[in-house]
């Protein structure tokens, strides 16, 4: 039994633990915005070291889950451990300069193409869209001067966290990310094998349309979303950015959720879709691209559809309990998947049947490859962590040529991506989200119909199933019990028009091991990086 003066304690350490990560998240959003940071680095992880060693804190939670606890109170206790230890990891001395310095990098880099200056949403048009392959590429390559700078500072955060976990935890980083994320790191590299395998020839088709498509018989990563968009017949101007807020506003409404009422604010700005949780549930800033286009509308619409998930928990009483943030990106995919419908195409654009049908294909066979480079992405992640002296561009070269079947090597350009330094492990999540987002939209079509995608009835639904629960309950177990099975690929191999492409079943590999964990990456070469 836990004294109730003892429950108070952790009560008011995490409205103060409330305060800071509020501080946290406004760094977060200047960094996005480009604008200057409103705190200085150094002092608020201070603050923030502070909270976790002030008052035996650590010690008292420990002695907290040895007092015979409720279960609702260890799985909360459980959720401070996950805070303490991800506050140490923010706040050590050798990772916040690092994460300074990155974070300047990332807000002041302007990028050109072709030696024009360039935002972010002419780029994705010149990659999508350009007939001048050398364009194309210029455009891809435009941020190889950022990845050139951010690679020594984003390669000694790598080493620092490594050498961190094996001194706090023994074990690697990996595992340290994804227990962050309330997730058992086997337990991923199943669900992402069982994914890579399973959809595997379904992508060697895809690239095999792009090659007829481009005429090219080598295809290199500027000729994906090209050679995928020649095959859709609805432009990008049927999705203007003006339109995109009261777009996402009128479909949450069918669903039921009243986002007006929920705190959440949308800024549009130059870059692509964000969510910047101010504080949950209240204070939500979703930044979306002011560019338009069907990209940034899915983009927009998977981030909104996840801060509709953290403004309409109804347990965010305590700050703690925020969800995994896979479970929120479910919905996120959800959400966006309305984009594939064809009715709300044939409303939101007016074009025929024929052409509807064709852009639902080619826009299928674009999150296709997204999701594979995502698992590409994963996989570095997983690796670079264990061979911290590798060379991080070879090594980041070698796995996309493998694992997106290209014959050339791409540029090294993974340290433009800031999710490497400010989400690690992002890439991971969205391949669960999708996993776990399309189970849920077979739940709803069986239990609402082909009509589920405007039913007011889905807030409800939620709200039953996973709002109420908050994160005092896993999200494996919450998936389990919403959609009657864990998590399994079938509802995204059909959602993707997978189905004849039958590769093995998750069952088939659950309960991997260490070993087996070692195995899946054994098939990337690293024999010749010294």
């Amino acid at each position: 039994m836990i004294p109730e003066t003892e429950w108070k304690f952790f009560e008011a350490t995490e409205q103060r633990a409330k305060h800071l990560s509020h501080h946290v998240q406004e760094q977060l959003l200047a960094l996005w915005e480009g604008k200057a940071p409103p705190y200085e680095a150094e002092d608020l992880a201070g603050k923030r070291a502070r909270l976790i060693q002030e008052m035996e804190y650590p010690e008292r939670i420990e002695k907290a889950l040895a007092s015979e606890p409720t279960d609702s109170q260890a799985r909360h206790l459980s959720l401070h451990q996950r805070f303490v230890l991800a506050t140490v990891f923010d706040t050590h001395p050798e990772i916040v300069p690092l994460m300074e310095t990155l974070q300047g990098m990332y807000a002041r880099f302007q990028p050109t193409v072709n030696d024009k200056p360039a935002t972010w949403g002419e780029i994705q048009t010149l990659v999508a869209s350009h007939e001048d392959r050398d364009v194309r590429e210029a455009a891809w390559c435009a941020g190889a001067p950022l990845a050139q700078a951010a690679q020594e500072p984003l390669s000694e955060l790598f080493r620092c966290r490594e050498a961190l976990a094996r001194a706090v935890l023994e074990s690697g980083y990996p595992h340290v990310a994804y227990f962050l994320q309330d997730h058992e790191r086997t337990e991923v590299i199943s669900d992402l094998d069982t994914f890579e395998r399973t959809m595997r020839e379904d992508y060697r088709a895809t690239k095999k349309t792009v090659r007829q498509a481009t005429g090219e018989h080598d295809v290199e990563p500027w000729d994906f979303v090209y050679g995928i968009r020649s095959g859709n017949p609805i432009p990008d101007s049927a999705f203007p950015a003006e339109a995109l807020v009261d777009a996402m506003q009128v479909q949450a409404r069918r669903w039921g959720f009243e986002p007006t009422n929920l705190g959440i604010r949308v800024q549009a700005y130059e870059g692509p879709a964000r969510l910047v949780a101010l504080e949950v549930p209240k204070n939500l800033v979703v930044l979306v691209s002011n560019h338009g286009g069907w990209q940034a509308y899915a983009d927009a619409f998977r981030v909104f559809g996840s801060a509709l998930y953290y403004a309409s928990a109804r347990s965010k009483r305590h700050f703690l309990e925020h969800e995994c943030l896979a479970v929120a990106q479910s919905l996120g995919v959800l959400f966006a998947s309305v984009l594939e419908n064809r009715e709300w195409l044939s409303e939101h654009t007016g074009a025929p049947a024929g052409q509807i049908g064709a852009a639902v294909r080619a826009r299928k066979a674009e999150r296709l490859v997204q999701l594979k480079l995502a698992h590409s992405h994963h996989a570095f992640e997983n690796i670079i962590y264990a061979h911290g002296d590798t060379d991080a561009n070879k090594l980041y070269c070698d796995i996309y040529e493998q694992g997106m079947e290209v014959s050339r090597k791409p540029e090294p350009l993974w340290a433009a991506d800031p999710n490497f330094a400010f989400a690690p492990f992002a890439w991971s999540e969205r391949v669960l989200a999708a996993l776990a987002g399309h189970q849920i939209r077979k739940t709803l079509t069986s239990s609402f119909g082909e009509d589920a995608w405007k039913s007011p009835q889905v807030a409800e639904w939620f709200t039953e199933h996973f709002f109420q629960s908050g994160a005092l309950l896993p999200w494996r177990k919450k998936i389990e019990q919403a959609t009657g099975s864990e998590i399994e690929l079938d509802a995204l191999r059909e959602d993707l028009g997978t189905a004849e492409f039958l590769g093995p079943g998750l069952e088939e590999s659950e309960g991997i091991s260490d070993e087996e964990v070692a195995e899946y990456f054994e098939g990337i070469d690293l024999s010749d990086i010294e």
